[in-house]
């Protein structure tokens, strides 16, 4: 089972650039694609995905945003994506460091680790 994890920093709402973190079933992050706003950019995460050998029903999709053309692409390629309010993820965060700054690669942890360990608690 993998944990891909789309952060959504409130300074980085791009419409035109997204950062996706791909991580194990321990949190070990396995790849990190930055990509454009475009079908062709999105479908590198089917190409990384096919390199891990996971089927897409083994890739949990972690975002913070509910409505957004990655959004619906997840759900046109039949990923499961589970909406992770940003407070949600300032909590987890927050639990693990002290220092308020955050950035993608920081909350990126935090959404996957909520998907190993809270996902019953989200709704899909």
């Amino acid at each position: 089972m993998l944990s891909v994890a789309l952060p959504f920093s409130q300074h980085n709402w791009s419409e035109d650039h997204h950062n996706l973190y791909i991580c194990n079933d321990a949190g070990v992050l396995m790849s990190r694609i930055g990509f454009e706003n475009s079908l062709s950019s999105l479908e590198q995460l089917e190409v990384q995905r096919r390199k891990l050998g996971v089927a897409v029903s083994e890739c949990l999709v972690a975002i913070e945003m509910a409505h957004h053309l990655v959004v619906d692409y997840l759900l046109e390629q039949e990923y499961v994506v589970y909406l992770i309010p940003p407070r949600t993820t300032d909590g987890y965060r927050n639990r693990q460091r002290s220092s308020g700054a955050h950035d993608d690669e920081s909350d990126a942890a935090p959404l996957a680790s909520i998907l190993r360990t809270d996902r019953a608690s989200h709704r899909v």
